[in-house]
């Protein structure tokens, strides 16, 4: 198992979040706003990036050490919000998680992924239940570029793992959290029991 602290992870959170009603990274997930419940799950990693767009300056009080970048074009998607963030990353990492605000991370999957992940080796990891692919999804340093350049390729981070497909790992888990996009209040009170 390769130490978190080799690893950075990048969480975007620039969304307007219209269906939430309220600011996404702020909306509270059992007891914590969910940028913190994600950060909360990223302990130990040698390098966080939190990337905002709309009303950005509301996370700043929440980010801790974590390094903020904005993403000035944010609604272009996500794609470039992925760019932003890994034109951030430090060089000296073995590579990156990258995950939205609204996927809240699950600590054991987590963990699962850095143990099987091999950065000599493979050039992504994500999670896999039954044939289809979640998140969060863990890029080795060798797509750092491919990474800085997200916005440019087709279908984004989805197209940067196509170009990898032979080397991306597929970690089987039986847990449909790794599926969990809480983009409606509904959504986040649905999800709450499973992470409780």
């Amino acid at each position: 198992m390769i130490e978190r602290s080799h690893f950075a992870a990048i969480i975007t959170a620039a969304g307007e979040s219209t269906r939430m009603g309220s600011h996404k990274a702020l909306f509270p997930f059992n007891g914590l706003a969910l940028i913190d419940h994600q950060i909360a799950c990223l302990k130990g990693f040698g390098q966080i990036i939190v990337v905002t767009g709309y009303e950005g300056e509301q996370l700043l009080e929440h980010v801790g050490r974590s390094l903020c970048v904005h993403n000035s074009d944010y609604r272009s998607g996500r794609s470039s919000s992925i760019e932003v963030g890994a034109k951030a990353l430090n060089d000296d990492l073995q590579g990156t998680l990258i995950v939205g605000v609204d996927q809240p991370l699950v600590s054991e999957i987590l963990s699962e992924m850095l143990v099987t992940f091999e950065p000599d080796k493979d050039l992504a990891a994500v999670p896999v239940m039954e044939g289809r692919r979640g998140h969060p999804v863990l890029c080795s340093a060798d797509l750092f570029d491919e990474l800085r350049h997200c916005s440019k390729v087709e279908q984004g981070l989805r197209g940067v793992l196509k170009k990898a497909e032979d080397q991306v790992r597929e970690v089987s888990v039986y847990d449909e959290r790794i599926f969990a996009d809480l983009n409606s209040p509904d959504d986040v009170s649905h999800a709450e029991p499973f992470w409780s």
